[in-house]
């Protein structure tokens, strides 16, 4: 995953949406100073901080991560870890996770 790429498309779409990196750290509950690293692909967020971004500047999950995300077939046992990560998230948590799932599996 080239992070420059995502980071430039994350500070695209946050300008887009007419933000500062200020506006969207408060947003999101972080420094200005980690979304500049994340715009800069010095730093990757995590997956909930991801999300955040993407749910504050109106953006779909797969608009920033567009040459990243490939389409596979799971296995069973890809599926049962899967499942296995997520039981013990709460339904919010578990909810977000899927809407990104979900957006980078749309065509």
């Amino acid at each position: 995953m080239d992070n420059k790429k995502v980071g430039g498309r994350i500070r695209h779409a946050r300008r887009a949406a007419g933000l500062t990196q200020e506006q969207l750290a408060e947003k999101t509950g972080v420094t200005q100073t980690t979304i500049s690293a994340i715009e800069r692909g010095v730093r990757t967020p995590s997956l909930a901080l991801f999300v955040d971004i993407v749910n504050a500047v109106g953006a779909t999950a797969n608009e920033p991560l567009s040459d990243v995300v490939t389409t596979k077939t799971f296995s069973n046992a890809e599926i049962a870890k899967l499942s296995e990560m997520l039981k013990d998230r709460s339904s919010e948590e578990s909810q977000k996770i899927f809407a990104v799932i979900k957006a980078l599996l749309e065509p």
